[in-house]
């Protein structure tokens, strides 16, 4: 089990770390593209094309999809623009030629690289958070090594269980009007010799999730107790745990 919540934990925090670097990476790129920076003026591409007609672009510094320089009053500028290898990034060098400005083609910056790479990694790493929440981590409530024993019909105790990792119960009845009561316990687990101390959490929910869930125990290391609730109807328990831990379930 917690060489399971090892590896959850490192899926979501590497999914975290990528998505927070390319937000910084970004923010940066976003807020220069959109407002300009460094004292450039972001122009529109037909802005552009006005000021080569009129010869007034001294310098135009080529990137992937950005241009950038220099006007002929000093002032600088950027600009979104097509590839160079399009059509319309061809249609585009040619006016710049014919308006005398000098032109320099550059390769993507590294933090556009970088990014490049990010991009490739967080889409699977995403995937792999969503495959995760969904469909394997609630499948983990089963609990391997899980132990179950329900008694539905008859006697005082209806149900218990008992485990070493997480856990969710079939659904058992509460009768209505009255109290049902669970009698846990957790204890340390011992491995090699040494005591290791874990976490134990335990919540009754109803079978239909109408309503909020019911906290039954959560404590860390070893403890034991009795929690009464007056409720009835149908009814499932989860276990998130890391150490060996048993629930009874009684009507009083």
């Amino acid at each position: 089990m917690r060489n399971r919540g090892k590896a959850s934990a490192t899926l979501v925090i590497a999914v975290l770390l990528a998505m927070g670097l390319i937000i910084v990476l970004t923010s940066p790129m976003i807020f220069q593209t959109s407002f300009g920076g460094n004292g450039t003026h972001r122009i529109r591409f037909d802005e552009l094309v006005a000021y080569l007609a009129q010869k007034q672009v001294t310098t135009a510094d080529w990137g992937q999809n950005e241009l950038s320089g220099k006007l002929k009053d000093g002032s600088l500028y950027s600009v979104s623009v097509p590839e160079k290898d399009t059509p319309g990034g061809a249609a585009l060098i040619e006016k710049i030629e014919k308006s005398g400005a000098s032109i320099m083609f550059h390769g993507p910056s590294p933090i556009e690289l970088v990014l490049s790479v990010l991009s490739v990694l967080a889409f699977p790493l995403m995937v792999l958070a969503v495959i995760y929440i969904l469909l394997i981590r609630p499948a983990q409530y089963r609990g391997a090594g899980a132990i179950r024993s329900i008694q539905l019909s008859g006697g005082e105790q209806i149900a218990s269980f008992s485990g070493l990792s997480n856990f969710r119960t079939d659904m058992f009845t509460i009768p209505l009007g009255r109290c049902v009561s669970f009698e846990w316990s957790t204890s340390p687990e011992f491995v090699n010799g040494k005591r290791y101390e874990g976490t134990f959490h335990a919540t009754l929910r109803s079978a239909d999730n109408f309503d909020e869930p019911m906290l039954i125990a959560g404590v860390f290391g070893e403890g034991t107790g009795r929690t009464n609730f007056y409720r009835g109807g149908a009814f499932i328990v989860e276990v998130v745990a890391d150490e060996p831990w048993s629930i009874k379930v009684f009507l009083v």
